[in-house]
């Protein structure tokens, strides 16, 4: 999955994203895709640890108890394994659904720079979204920040925009590459870059 796409044509943004995006915004006249931008892939990994690792765990168990090496009563084995056989599939179900519940979030949220603007549209919940915007000669600050060892090992961080009152302000969340699209919003509105690594 790509996660940030470079658009030289104004043209581009419309085969490379789906119709809806055009949907819940408006380009003004003269108005371009500079850059474009979703939710790093660390989104997924709750759902791929529900969905994946707990299963292999719980049917481990299952197996490991069942074993004569643990000298438990057998009575108690056989139902300790079976809860856990039982629990195996719950887990995979559950994760299934938490993976196609984020990945419809991951997909309808994007990020957008704009030779004019920059845009975020969040989906919230099943019928809700939210859409940001300021406009770039209303961009005081652009800060970048990488949390933790785990951030800085993926590659994904936030990126907070300022604006010129204290109350406006866009972030970028888990973004992929966010010091280059930190830079691009920086060069597109001619301020200095500033990073922030914990």
């Amino acid at each position: 999955m790509s996660q940030i796409i470079n658009i030289e044509d104004p043209e581009q943004i419309q085969q490379t994203y789906p119709e809806f995006i055009f949907q819940e915004i408006q380009l003004n006249k003269d108005e371009y895709i500079v850059k474009a931008s979703r939710k790093h892939w660390i989104v997924f990994r709750s759902a791929f640890l529900v969905g994946f690792f707990i299963p292999f765990v719980t049917i481990f168990m299952a197996m490991f108890i069942s074993t004569p090496f643990l000298h438990m009563p057998k009575l108690i084995a056989d139902k300790l394994s079976i809860g856990f056989m039982y629990a195996s599939p719950i887990f995979f179900f559950f994760g299934v659904f938490m993976f196609l519940w984020e990945l419809f979030l991951w997909y309808r949220t994007f990020y957008l720079v704009t030779s004019q603007r920059l845009i975020k549209v969040e989906q919230q919940t099943l019928f809700s979204s939210k859409t940001h915007q300021m406009y770039l000669d209303k961009v005081q600050d652009a800060i970048c920040k990488i949390s933790g060892f785990e951030a800085l090992l993926y590659g994904y961080g936030d990126i907070s925009i300022q604006g010129s009152s204290e109350t406006a302000q866009i972030e970028f969340k888990k973004v992929g590459y966010p010091k280059k699209m930190q830079k691009i919003i920086a060069s597109v509105a001619g301020k200095v870059v500033r990073t922030n690594q914990d």
